[in-house]
């Protein structure tokens, strides 16, 4: 699959962007200073703050690890399946018998999960490594020991998943990003009326001791990626979460990175050469476009719990066309948008551009722009207060603010059709 390579010297940023972040990087470069206490020259301090951005993009990674785990986790399901309805399943007893003829042939050679085979073919390699490990065991036995490994590695790929979904939004936190977004949020919400829905940033929904201790009963954006929140949710979902905040966290790292060279080349902390120390962004890319990757693959086998997902616009550039992908899943506060080189997804489904489905569903231009920056769980609070305000606001007389009205519904988990004469998003 083609990737859309682009190093720092190529982000497009206008002068207003790179002043924003040049102020990002300097706060935190200031809050870091400060905790010295005047202990370390600014040099120094700023040679420390190198080092941290240099080390966070290795914590980035969520690496192949990750899609061979997925896939295991995949296999053992399909395992499982086929134990379901008669007691000893003919075509499964066939699959261990292959595996036990191919152990006995070669009990030493290395058993790997053959990603790219068929279904059958994963399902005996799974069977060979159980057999491996445990001996020439029966069939109820091999069953016992699938099921607890099916446990065990669903239980190691949300780990996996939840860990990287708080490393990047703790960097972002880092460098003022979360902050930056929950402020621009509020703007549109207060902008749209909908100012009893904005974001807070702290809000947690309970003590350490189960106790409620919020001024109401959402929770706050900071709060809502605890491991306690997260761990029981969809592993779907959970995809969806990360591959949204990983990509949000490419995008500002690559921004930051060139705020970092153009503050280092003004020589105010000397002119070290920082150009090893900015990331190289082909492994962040490949990150993400493996987990769109497989998202689409979920959507298009349809293995995902939504109510719809689709294109709802193009961003034309010089460099390529850009679909805008839409998915509506109501577990979230809206739906997750997603841009994707046309070709990439092109790729991703086998499908020519106009085969590409549409979004039907309504999405007003503002609350996407809230869902770009900010994706989280819904709660039954944010819910029932956006259904509550959707009955106030039809019950008024005269003319009713529609787009105020949508947004409330979609937001209380309502299907809502977009209007025959509205505009897509950035078409």
């Amino acid at each position: 699959m083609e990737k859309n390579n682009k190093n720092v010297s190529e982000i497009e940023m206008d002068g207003e962007e790179i002043k924003e972040y040049m102020e990002l990087v300097h706060n935190f470069f200031q809050k870091m200073q400060d905790s010295y206490e005047d202990e370390k020259t600014k040099k120094e301090v700023w040679e420390e703050f190198l080092e941290y951005f240099e080390e966070d993009k290795f914590e980035k990674s969520i690496g192949r690890e990750f899609f061979y785990d997925y896939f295991k986790l995949q296999t053992y399901k399909d395992f499982m399946k086929e134990t379901r309805g008669k007691k000893q399943n003919p075509k499964l007893q066939k699959l261990i018998n292959t595996a036990k003829q191919m152990e006995s042939k070669d009990h030493l050679g290395v058993v790997n999960l053959p990603l790219n085979g068929t279904k059958d073919d994963r399902i005996i390699s799974l069977i060979r490594a159980i057999i491996r490990s445990n001996g020439n065991i029966p069939y109820d036995t091999i069953v016992e020991v699938a099921k607890k490994g099916k446990t065990n590695m669903q239980q190691k790929v949300v780990k996996e998943l939840v860990e990287r979904i708080q490393q990047c939004v703790v960097s972002l936190e880092d460098y003022g990003i979360i902050d930056r977004n929950i402020n621009d949020c509020n703007k549109i919400f207060e902008e749209l009326g909908l100012s009893n829905l904005k974001f807070e940033k702290r809000n947690p929904p309970a003590d350490e001791y189960g106790e409620n201790v919020s001024s109401h009963e959402d929770v706050g954006v900071i709060d809502s990626f605890s491991e306690k929140l997260l761990e029981d949710r969809k592993l779907e979902d959970l995809i969806l979460l990360d591959t949204f905040w990983e990509s949000q966290y490419l995008t500002e790292k690559m921004k930051i990175a060139k705020a970092i060279k153009i503050i280092n080349d003004m020589g105010d902390f000397g002119k070290d050469d920082v150009s090893a120390r900015i990331p190289d962004a082909d492994i962040l890319i490949e990150d993400v476009i493996s987990m769109q990757d497989l998202i689409m693959q979920l959507l298009h086998t349809k293995q995902m719990d939504i109510k719809e997902w689709g294109i709802v616009g193009n961003i034309e550039n010089k460099e390529e066309n850009i679909s805008v992908v839409a998915i509506n899943n109501s577990r979230f506060r809206g739906p997750l948008i997603m841009s994707i080189g046309t070709r990439i997804l092109e790729q991703m489904l086998d499908v020519k551009e106009e085969e590409l489905p549409e979004y039907k569903g309504y999405l007003s231009e503002e609350y996407s722009e809230i869902m770009s920056k900010i994706l989280m769980f819904s709660n039954e609070y944010f819910k029932e207060e956006a259904k509550k305000s959707m009955i106030q606001e039809n019950e008024k007389k005269g003319v009713k603010d529609n787009k105020k009205l949508k947004t409330y519904a979609l937001i209380a988990g309502k299907k809502v059709k977009r209007d025959e004469d509205e505009e897509e998003i950035e078409k």
